[in-house]
C-alpha cells in the first residue's frame, strides 16, 4: 500500500483553469485528427515502465 502525498505547490499553482482547458481541448483534437472520438475502444494505454533497456534474447527455430 501506498501512501498518498501531498501535491508540490508549484504544480498545484500552476494548474490552472486556462491549463485545464487547454488540456482537454488538445486531447479532443488529437482524438478528432485520429477518429477515436466515437472510438474508445480503440484507445489503449501503455507504460514503458515494464520494459527494459536491454533487449538481449535467444531466438528460437521451430522445426517440423
Amino acid at each position: 500500500m501506498i501512501k498518498e502525498e501531498k501535491i508540490e505547490a508549484s504544480r498545484r499553482n500552476g494548474f490552472s483553469e486556462d491549463v485545464r482547458r487547454g488540456w482537454f481541448e488538445k486531447l479532443e483534437s488529437i482524438l478528432r485528427s485520429n477518429n477515436l472520438i466515437t472510438r474508445p475502444h480503440a484507445i489503449f494505454n501503455c507504460d514503458e515502465s515494464g520494459f527494459s533497456d536491454e533487449t538481449s534474447c535467444k531466438a528460437k527455430v521451430l522445426i517440423k
